[in-house]
């Protein structure tokens, strides 16, 4: 017996190039895809699922496609959208063979205009009035160490970990889990303010992110698939980015992202593409074996204090 459902997913399936024949692979291949139940408050459970979530427990390479916006926050007032954001991050997980796993990523931060891959060269600050020059810059490559105990400093293996236990909130509906995360963070400015009086927010950097991934739950519990194909939704908030020259004007900027994982590049525009290799040429290729700087050391080494 034929149900709707069934002939609506065939059509689909067709409609995209897909033998009846194919089709019916396909969903064979699903109905008989083995399952190994996943324990959200098992710490080892959890490892193998972030792991799996984030990159690919077999060590291929995955591509992470963020793409959103910039909100401006002044006290009092509405919100303004300020520029268009995306990213690309690239990601190995190195498994260690005794239950934890490496995480090996590097990303590509790029400002464009609002909604479209398209680089801006200069931006002005509706805020000020100033014309200004965004900064496109690369983070990483960064490594952290994922175990039974929590994230882990490579450097530190024997160190706390967090959260110890490794138990994250998980969600699962239907046969969609979800992983969520919220982390913050504070550190000393690292743009003196006496010497980057417009590009220095004061003497403390502080941050928020809140992170949502989704998936195939069948994909997660298959011993035999190594990756979760994801769809993820980040909120995060920061202060002001240097090249913004907001000084010590008060207010922040929030960033409204959506992303997606995969084993290749297809689902990257074209443009941004050609973007990344304008802004980080060789990026795509070798961005697991550049030398580790972050958004600050590069606008240091890049930039000099506007008057």
């Amino acid at each position: 017996m034929v149900d709707r459902r069934t002939v609506l997913g065939s059509v689909g399936a067709m409609g995209m190039g897909l033998t009846v024949g194919q089709v019916a692979q396909a969903r064979d291949a699903a109905a008989t895809r083995k399952r190994v139940a996943f324990d959200p408050m098992n710490p080892a459970h959890n490892v193998m699922g972030y792991a799996k979530m984030h990159g690919s427990l077999d060590g291929r390479r995955t591509y992470h496609y963020s793409t959103g916006y910039i909100v401006g926050y002044l006290p009092g007032e509405l919100p303004q959208q300020l520029t268009g954001f995306e990213q690309l991050k690239i990601n190995e997980m190195q498994d260690n063979k005794d239950g934890t796993y490496t995480d090996v990523y590097s990303s590509l931060y790029m400002f464009t205009e609002i909604d479209k891959p398209v680089l801006l060269d200069s931006w002005t600050n509706p805020f000020t009035g100033r014309e200004t020059d965004p900064f496109h810059y690369r983070s990483g490559p960064s490594r952290t160490l994922i175990t039974p105990n929590g994230f882990k400093s490579v450097k530190n293996k024997e160190g706390s970990g967090s959260p110890d236990p490794f138990i994250m909130p998980w969600l699962i509906m239907g046969d969609t889990v979800f992983y969520r995360m919220n982390s913050a963070t504070w550190f000393p400015s690292a743009l003196d303010p006496k010497e980057w009086p417009l590009e220095s927010p004061g003497n403390e950097m502080i941050s928020s992110f809140l992170t949502t991934e989704s998936g195939s739950l069948a994909e997660l519990e298959d011993p035999d698939t190594p990756t979760v194909h994801t769809t993820g939704f980040v909120n995060a908030q920061s202060n002001w980015l240097p090249w913004m020259l907001m000084g010590k004007i008060p207010g922040s900027i929030a960033y409204h992202v959506v992303s997606q994982k995969s084993y290749s590049l297809d689902h990257v525009p074209a443009e941004t593409l050609a973007n990344v290799e304008k802004v980080q040429p060789g990026f795509l290729k070798d961005a697991l074996e550049l030398p580790y700087t972050l958004q600050y050391v590069e606008y240091k080494n890049s930039r000099k204090p506007v008057k």
